[in-house]
């Protein structure tokens, strides 16, 4: 069974980013000059991904609107280039959305998903981890899946001081870049942490991890954890890591965003030696 859905979990308040999120979201603050949602949804329709489903807060339907509302700057365009991205996105996917009201988690972000999601399996893509590369991450997962039919997470090696505020694996290599993870630990103690292996946000799961999330306790901050979900998941089906190569940066932080920006900034030719310029100052 090919895999066609994604969820995009945003429900967050973006406190981190005071005062700007009080009038924006988190997911539409701008990686130079494009929101993390957009590299979100486009690594999924890259991946042929057919639905997209983006979890949201109340107020936030800034999200949809920059996808779906017309631009009427698009009739004043001389370059429609510079658009190509969301006419194909509008092309070869539809976005849907699904409310959070209460905000329990990620595993509860994903449990809001159930009834559209049905008997099939799925991905998840947290836009909070930005990673750039040639290939879509989602996408190589998808095909991890589907040769080993396992359920898939994303994995990267960090420094030890980041430990306590991941997910974090022990877990056995098999091939260059799979894992046959045997253990999760969320938010470890730098000593207690199993590995220096953090678990990044993309995940292929089965159906079942539902009915688990629905018998899930709440766990660190009083939140329904999916990392718990998963590791019930692993007891009994067992669970892959793939360790990708690509650039991450965690978006999710001012500092995070920050670099990214940067980064991406540097990638434009016009503009490489200005940035660089004031890197240097």
């Amino acid at each position: 069974m090919n895999i066609t859905k994604v969820i995009i979990p945003v429900a967050g308040l973006g406190t981190r980013f005071l005062p700007v999120t009080k009038s924006i979201p988190k997911a539409m603050l701008p990686i130079w000059n494009t929101p993390s949602i957009h590299y979100a949804v486009k690594e999924a329709v890259s991946a042929g991904i057919k639905e997209v489903i983006i979890v949201m807060s109340r107020g936030q339907e800034s999200i949809i609107e920059y996808f779906e509302k017309p631009l009427e700057m698009e009739k004043k365009l001389k370059n429609k280039d510079v658009l190509s991205e969301f006419y194909e996105i509008k092309k070869k996917s539809s976005i849907n959305l699904v409310y959070q009201d209460t905000p329990l988690g990620l595993g509860d972000a994903i449990l809001q998903c159930k009834d559209i999601i049905g008997c099939e399996p799925f991905g998840i893509i947290l836009p909070d981890d930005l990673i750039l590369g040639q290939k879509s991450i989602i996408g190589e997962m998808c095909k991890i899946y589907l040769q080993k039919r396992l359920s898939v997470i994303a994995l990267k090696k960090v420094p030890k001081k980041l430990l306590p505020n991941l997910g974090v694996v022990e877990a056995k290599k098999i091939t260059t870049s799979i894992y046959q993870i045997s253990k999760m630990v969320e938010k470890p103690q730098i000593i207690n942490a199993p590995s220096d292996l953090a678990i990044i946000g993309r995940y292929i799961l089965p159906y079942e991890i539902f009915n688990i999330l629905e018998k899930t306790n709440s766990g660190i901050n009083g939140e329904i954890q999916l990392t718990d979900a998963v590791s019930v998941l692993n007891k009994t089906k067992g669970v892959l890591g793939y360790e990708f190569s690509e650039i991450h940066f965690d978006v999710g932080t001012p500092g995070g965003l920050l670099q990214a920006s940067i980064y991406e900034s540097l990638q434009d030719k016009k503009l490489y030696d200005e940035i660089k310029s004031l890197i240097d100052f």
